[in-house]
């Protein structure tokens, strides 16, 4: 252990004796670079997050456009008997789907805006015929137009 601390005490001594230091053209030139690394990296960060950013953005539009034009779908299909149904949004319940029923009721549109259904302005007013998919706990599960 004293081996070392004399090696270290003679080392200080060697760089006490021989102070050299950087000249202010090195100092400079250093600084310039430290800052354009870190400038660098700011860069690096601000672009990921606007990447990230667009591709969320890209992604809610495509699942928003995607969610449109099946909606449009059910509503301009000519044979909407043989269509499927739409599940509704708060649909997901802990007990099972074991004896269905089917009731046909007529609703105004607004109430299929209402069930997560995308439906034009235009329409608002109007009455539709639609099939509700009622579980056994009373619940509408499915809805399907019917036109």
């Amino acid at each position: 252990m004293s081996e070392n601390n004399d090696v270290k005490d003679c080392l200080r001594a060697l760089a006490e004796a021989v102070r050299q230091g950087a000249g202010p053209s090195v100092q400079q030139r250093l600084l310039v670079r430290f800052r354009e690394r870190r400038d660098n990296q700011r860069r690096r960060k601000y672009l990921a997050g606007i990447a990230a950013s667009l591709m969320v953005a890209a992604g809610l539009y495509l699942a928003v456009f995607q969610h449109q034009k099946a909606i449009q779908g059910v509503l301009h299909n000519e044979d909407n008997q043989t269509s499927g149904f739409i599940t509704l949004p708060y649909a997901q319940s802990g007990v099972p789907l074991e004896q269905p029923v089917i009731v046909r009721v007529d609703i105004p549109v607004s109430e299929l805006g209402m069930m997560g259904v995308r439906v034009t302005p235009s329409r608002v007013k109007e009455r539709v015929r639609a099939d509700l998919l009622i579980g056994q706990d009373g619940v509408a599960r499915a809805v399907r137009v019917v036109e």
